[in-house]
This record gives structure tokens, sequence and C-alpha cells, in this order.
């Protein structure tokens, strides 16, 4: 009896182990077929189309340590097609788990690149801080193997994070590191690595650039390193736009708007071209705001509600968010306040949700304008002032310039005159080492509020003559409809004639309605 049992035991394990070879080497071919298939694929919908059975296999080679390798290639294979997709979720999930497979195999590069794109789901889904980690650990682990595009790559994702926790001198301190790490020590890599992870850091230097005041030569400095890096074929395409996107973002913010749009299509044509679907939309929201500096209010709408509609599909809280305060400038410049404020609530508490430093102070300062425009100004000061603060902190001099110019404003509409001087000389200060025509403008009808009739008259027409040269055609408009008050008899009906066209033709005509010279819009007496 017990040789008999002992018999049945040793042909049931005979057979279980022939089963089990039978079920490894069926799902490896099964591996080797869906690798074939992903890189035979043209089209990625095709491949979307099965994305649930490549999830499966992929599962299932996990747990096989004989089978890693071809979990590997499948993995790297499909990879980033389902981030393009919108499959987030999932395949945060299966990055994590492929994270100690890579490791135990000594695949380290692509370990820490992995590791980077975790990170950049976890910052677009608004997990800052552990964002802030993940990039950390990737960087820490892409340097030690001498992988410097990847560490690069890790450490511009980190900065980032650190900058929208407004923890901006620490994220200064770790790019000047960076920076000097990567030209003092001399790693062993090809001259378009170097290249790349210059790329990399070039991102984060052009936000603080932009911080202090000098975002034209940050544009100068991208286009400059565009140029070498297009000279190679094997060029990382997906860095290369978005340098394009963040050359865009400075271009703007000097109110050079015809070569940012130039730069944003740019980016979208080469996203489109490798199959991006979200970064080309959302790209196309960069481009809204663009337009909305040109006083193309319709085609600014319209890029940037689509962006908001792939955003909410991918889940993309950041995105949402950032595009919800882009909607609020839209209602302004239209003269939809109390749309404007109801944009401002959701922007301030999915700002406030991520803990994002920058879109928190940005939320404030858009609800402190609605306040101005509607003529409370003593609602508006106290949001004004800590704005004032928190700008100071993050060391945003461009912003600090304009908020020291609206406080200016509301300090004058509650009749504290000499407050109200001292806050636009400070705004002139800073202004003096700031690359940024709009907030000059700004600054003038400013000063005009606070000045007699002729010497505000003068600072008017300086302004206007800046808006034209710039084609800001909101600013134009305004500052005709400014003049207009301050003139009289045949000057003042055609400076009120042209700047009442020009409000209507951009599409701001809600200003306008009921208001006339003898009960003019806020947009013309306030800012």
């Amino acid at each position: 009896m017990g040789e008999e049992s002992r018999g049945r035991s040793t042909n049931w394990q005979f057979e279980r182990e022939s089963w089990t070879d039978f079920y490894e080497n069926q799902l490896q071919r099964q591996l080797a077929q869906a690798l074939s298939f992903i890189r035979s694929q043209t089209e990625s919908l095709q491949l979307k189309e099965h994305f649930d059975s490549f999830l499966v296999l992929l599962r299932r080679a996990r747990s096989h340590s004989n089978l890693h390798i071809a979990y590997i290639n499948l993995l790297t294979a499909l990879h980033p097609w389902p981030l393009r997709w919108g499959e987030w979720d999932a395949w945060e999930l299966e990055l994590q788990q492929a994270i100690p497979v890579l490791a135990a195999h000594q695949h380290i590069a692509q370990q820490a690149e992995l590791m980077t794109y975790l990170a950049e789901i976890q910052f677009r889904t608004g997990r800052l801080e552990t964002a802030v980690q993940t990039s950390h650990n990737a960087a820490n682990i892409a340097w030690k193997s001498g992988e410097v595009t990847a560490w690069a790559a890790a450490t511009s994702r980190g900065i980032y994070a650190l900058n929208r926790l407004g923890r901006n001198d620490e994220a200064r301190q770790l790019l000047a590191h960076g920076e000097a790490q990567l030209t003092e020590n001399a790693i062993e890599a090809p001259q378009l690595s170097h290249l790349e992870a210059s790329g990399h850091l070039l991102l984060r230097r052009m936000v603080f650039m932009r911080y202090d005041g000098i975002p034209g030569e940050a544009a100068r400095r991208a286009q400059m390193l565009i140029t070498t890096l297009s000279n190679y074929s094997q060029v990382d395409k997906r860095l290369l736009a978005t340098l394009y996107t963040d050359q865009a973002t400075m271009l703007w913010a000097a109110d050079q708007y015809d070569t940012a749009v130039s730069s944003l299509k740019k980016a979208i044509g080469i996203y489109t071209e490798l199959g991006d679907t979200y970064e080309a939309i959302t790209t196309r929201g960069n481009l809204g705001i663009v337009y909305w500096s040109m006083a193309r209010l319709g085609e600014a709408e319209t890029a940037i509600r689509d962006s908001l509609q792939l955003a909410e599909t991918f889940h993309a809280r950041l995105r949402i968010m950032n595009e919800m305060g882009n909607l609020c400038a839209i209602s302004f410049s239209r003269g939809k306040l109390v749309q404007a404020l109801s944009f401002t609530e959701r922007h301030l508490a999915l700002a406030q949700e991520a803990d994002d430093a920058a879109e928190i102070n940005r939320a404030y300062g858009n609800r402190a304008m609605a306040l101005l425009y509607l003529g409370d100004y003593e609602a508006a000061l106290p949001l004004l002032e800590e704005s004032l603060d928190r700008l100071h902190t993050l060391g945003l001099l461009q912003q600090l310039a304009q908020t020291y110019a609206h406080l200016s404003c509301c300090l004058d509409g509650l009749g504290r005159r000499e407050e109200a001087i001292t806050a636009v000389a400070q705004a002139e200060n800073l202004i003096q080492n700031i690359e940024s025509p709009s907030i000059q403008v700004l600054i003038l009808r400013c000063r005009a509020r606070l000045t007699p009739l002729q010497e505000a008259t003068n600072l008017v027409k300086q302004a206007l003559a800046l808006a034209r040269r710039h084609s800001q055609r909101l600013d134009e408009g305004i500052c005709l409809l400014r003049l207009a008050l301050l003139s009289s008899g045949l000057h003042q009906a055609q400076f009120w004639e042209e700047g009442s066209a020009i409000i209507n033709e951009i599409g701001a005509e809600a200003w306008l309605d009921g208001r006339s010279l003898q009960n003019p819009p806020t947009l013309a007496t306030i800012l």
C-alpha cells in the first residue's frame, strides 16, 4: 500500500511538473508572439485594442522568474504607449511591479527611466510629494550607474515637483548641484547623451530664469540647444517637443507671441508624429493661453476647453487645475466676472488639494482681480497682501511687479493715495530688470490713476504705443477707453469709438453691455 501511494505521488509530481513546463512554454510562446506583434505595428490604435491582453500576459510572466527577460522585453516594447492612451492607473500599477524585476536583472537605465515615468504619473495626478521622492530615487540609481540622460530626466522631474510645492530654494539648490555634477564629472557617455542631459536640466533652469525676469534669454538658450539636438537623427523627440513647449512659455512671458505660437506648433507636430494624443492636445491648451494674450479669445477658449476635456478624461488633476486658471483669465478678458469667480473657486480647491503653491497663489490672485473689477476693494486688499507675501517667498519677480500694480489700484480705490503711490513705485522698481512689455503697460496705466490730468494722458498714450508695438489688442482697447475718459470734445468720441470697436472685435463685448462714456466699464477705470 505504501509503495503504491509513493508511486502515485511520484506520478503526480511528474505530471504537475510536465503541466508546469507546458504552461510556461506556452506562455513563453505567447510572450514572443506579443512582442513580435508590437514591433510589427505602425498604428498605435491597433495595439490599444489588445492592451488588456498584454496586461494579462505581463502579470502571468511576472510570476515566473525564468520568464522575466521575456517580461522585460514585452514591457519595454509596450512602454510608453499606455500612458499616451490614458491608461495611467493600470500602467502605474504595472510599472510599480516591474521596477524590482528590472533591478534584479541589472537593467539600470530602464529601471531609472520607468521610475521617472512613474514620478511623472504621480506629478500629473497631483501627488507632488510622492513624485519628489520617486524622482530622487531614480536619479540616485541612474547616477551611480553612469546613466547620464536617465539621471538628468529624473532630476528634472523632481525639481519640477519641488517648484510646484513652492520649495523653490530647495529646487534651485538641487538644480545648481545637478548642473555642477554634469559639468565637473566626466561620465563615459556619448555626446548626444550629454546634450540630452543638458536639455533636461535646461527645462528647469528656464523656469528660474522666468522667475528672475529674463524669459527672453531663457528662450534664446533653448533655441541654441534645440538647433544642436536637431542635428542628431537619434535625438529623443519627446525631449525636443518639451523644449519647444517650454521655450514657447518663455517667449509668451516675454510677450513674443508670434514666435511662441510657432514653437508650440512645432511641439504639437512632434507629439502628433509620436502618437502622443495627450501631449498634443494639452499643448494646444498652452497655445490657447498665447492666443488669449493676443486677444484671440474665441480660439483661446476653444483650445483650452479641448485640453480641459482631455485632462478630465485622463484624470490629470494638475492639468485640470491649470486650465481652470486659464479659463478664469479668459473670462476676465471677456468681461464675464461672475463666471471668472466660479472658475477661480474650482481652481483654488484643486490647487489646495494638491498643495500646489504656485497655483494656489495664482487662484488667489485671480480672485483678487475679480473683486477689483467688481469694485470690492475692501475684499480684494487682504488677498493682494497675502499674495505679495507668497510671491516674495517664491521669488517670482514678474508676478510681484504685476501684483504691486494691482495693489496700487486697490489702495487708490480705498482713498489711500500715498500708499498707492508707494506700491506702484515698487512695481516700477521691479520691472526695470524684467522682460515684460505687458506689465509695463499695466504699470503705466496704474501710474496714470495717481497723477494730474495732463501727465495721466501722457502716461496712457505711452501705454497705448507700447501695447500697439507688441500687438496687445486688449490693452490697446483699454488704453483708448481710458484716453476717452481723460479727453473732451471730438477726441473723446474718437477714442471711445476706437476702443469700443477693439473690445467688440476681440470678443470682450460683455464689458460694454449697458455702458457708455457717462457710465464707463470698470475695465477702463480700474486697471
